[in-house]
């Protein structure tokens, strides 16, 4: 029974981190706000608005530290039920913010990554359709700033972009070295 409350416990606090995340990106990456995705999206993280009256947003309004905050605070959730419901009461917090700063990061890089699955699957989709749907376009805004850096120095091979394989890779060897670098800092502090 414990398992499954755990698993939906999982879910919950999942959902709700998929859910700021996108919020968040949505923001940072000022994609179109009357696409139906991001209004239903908007409307879903209603609590970022009300969040949004304590913490600004900065960076000329692309960085929405409400949806940042939100994310911190549904992260400290996830970390302490976990812990209740593994019954392991006793985290020190200084293992805690470890937890927390790492999870953050691998919560985010594993979302860029999916997003940029989504988007491969998108274009795909797109080439044979030739009907970009709201979806197709919000996905593709939103990975545009992740494959732009690569782009710069990529050869230009035409209509083969082979940016979306160099950020996995990237993300895959960023997401590596931050497991590494979180063994390594766990480690001293047991």
């Amino acid at each position: 029974m414990d398992s499954l409350i755990l698993q939906i416990f999982n879910i919950v606090t999942g959902v709700a981190m998929l859910l700021l995340f996108l919020r968040f990106m949505m923001q940072l990456t000022q994609v179109d706000p009357y696409n139906p995705i991001v209004m239903s999206t908007v409307r879903a993280t209603h609590i970022v608005d009300i969040f949004g009256r304590i913490l600004p947003t900065v960076g000329q309004g692309r960085i929405n530290l409400a949806a940042l905050g939100l994310m911190v605070l549904v992260r400290l959730v996830d970390l302490g039920g976990t812990n209740l419901l593994n019954g392991s009461t006793n985290i020190g917090p200084d293992v805690l913010l470890l937890e927390l700063v790492f999870g953050l990061l691998d919560d985010f890089l594993w979302m860029c990554k999916i997003l940029i699955y989504v988007s491969i699957i998108s274009s795909v989709v797109m080439m044979f359709t030739q009907a970009p749907t709201p979806m197709i376009v919000l996905v593709m805004q939103m990975t545009e700033p992740l494959y732009a850096p690569f782009r710069r120095f990529m050869p230009d091979l035409g209509p083969l972009d082979l940016s979306p394989l160099v950020a996995l890779l990237a993300i895959g060897a960023t997401r590596f070295l931050l497991s590494y670098a979180h063994n390594f800092l766990l480690q001293g502090m047991l």
